[in-house]
């Protein structure tokens, strides 16, 4: 297994993850030999339960998409002798974990509302670049021709699955969070499926298509990787709200079908799990930034809302805003360009929407009617991409 030091550049050295995690008392350590030999397992497992489907699906074409959709809806006991795979997959699924507390994933879904636009924007900054470090993720990316124009694709899909699985109250059986990231598993598998018949999916240097290991990046970037872009325009979450926040996407990956030991329980093993993805994932190569210069090239091109010159500032926005987060070494290993005067604005907003939080956070429920118009703005935000991206259909991948 390639693995890169924690002092590596590719490691988010000077990053405001690493400015966080020492304010918060987590340290940065780097794997053990154990953990290393279990991460390298992780990278050649997936989810079965996901594959079983896909083949149903072979077998039974329409019909089967149709059966599952029902089940995402209505549960497996609403259909009548329906497949074994089925049975297998959604037996899982509604066997909900102990763990699993309905009213923290709401606290959690209101907290990550509070951000409003500010974390609809930031989204990408951080989810998708930390996951173009990883060279194996790219693969899967420019296997499957997630590249050039295609990325506006991804960043509206992104939002969107996001928005429906941080929707308050989402996350309910049946509820639409819950089909989402039902459906997005099923996608993965879809994915892998396609890599693995096609015959020129190297195995050796890239491991199993979208693996337990990889998919660990999903749960830490929507946490604790939009906690961080959204603190850097100023959002404050209270130690409750990060606690809540973590465990909604904690639920959600395992929804998703990520194994529950590659979960983080609490903030201390997200930050322990998000050293160990920088010292066994994030290693970027060429195809890293080919994705990177696609994103800002998706960034530059103006929405219905924008002209021409409010598109170039939104993508020197964005762009800092993910220096800022990833640090400036894993930016340059991205290409990615410094831009002082970007940098400078995101810092004066966020100090600037830290002291008006800080101010009306005192009003009593204005974080209620923050999380209320905040999601609100959310929703409208995604419209806006929506109606300059399409409306996402087929897509369905985070």
């Amino acid at each position: 297994m390639t693995t890169v030091s924690l002092d590596h550049t590719a490691a988010l050295t000077n990053s405001a993850f690493r400015t966080t995690a020492a304010r918060r008392g987590h340290s940065a350590r780097t794997p053990s030999a154990e953990r290393l030999a279990h991460l390298r397992h992780r990278a050649t497992t997936v989810d079965a339960l996901g594959d079983g489907l896909v083949a149903m699906m072979h077998r039974l074409k329409g019909e089967g998409r149709e059966l599952f959709t029902r089940a995402c809806q209505d549960g497996i006991d609403s259909i009548e002798n329906p497949p074994e795979e089925l049975v297998a997959f959604f037996r899982a699924v509604e066997r909900t974990p102990a763990w699993v507390d309905q009213q923290r994933l709401r606290r959690g879904a209101e907290a990550i509302s509070r951000g409003g636009k500010l974390a609809a924007f930031t989204l990408c900054d951080v989810y998708l670049v930390v996951g173009f470090h990883s060279l194996r993720v790219c693969k899967t990316l420019t296997s499957t021709g997630q590249t050039g124009k295609a990325t506006s694709r991804r960043v509206l899909n992104t939002a969107s699955w996001w928005l429906d699985v941080s929707t308050p109250g989402s996350l309910v059986r049946g509820g639409v969070g819950y089909a989402a990231a039902l459906r997005v598993r099923l996608v993965h598998a879809h994915i892998r499926d396609v890599l693995l018949r096609r015959g020129d999916w190297d195995l050796a240097a890239w491991d199993q298509p979208l693996n337990d290991a990889q998919a660990n990046q999903l749960t830490l970037m929507f946490s604790l990787g939009v906690m961080e872009a959204t603190q850097v325009l100023g959002i404050r979450y209270t130690a409750q709200e990060r606690a809540d926040i973590l465990h909604l996407w904690r639920y959600v990956g395992w929804l998703v079908g990520i194994q529950e030991d590659m979960l983080p329980a609490d903030e201390a093993e997200a930050w322990q799990h998000l050293w160990e993805q920088a010292a066994t994932e994030l290693i970027p190569d060429e195809d890293s930034r080919t994705l990177a210069a696609d994103l800002r090239a998706a960034y530059q091109r103006p929405r219905p809302d924008q002209s021409a010159l409010r598109a170039r500032w939104a993508e020197r926005v964005h762009t800092a805003i993910s220096r800022i987060v990833i640090g400036p070494a894993s930016a340059d290993s991205l290409g990615m360009p410094d831009d002082p005067t970007a940098r400078a604005l995101v810092r004066v907003a966020g100090a600037l929407n830290t002291l008006a939080e800080l101010t009306y956070r005192r009003i009593p429920a204005f974080r209620t009617a923050q999380a209320v118009h905040g999601h609100a703005a959310r929703k409208a935000y995604v419209e806006v991409l929506r109606a300059a991206h399409g409306d996402g259909a087929g897509g369905g991948k985070p």
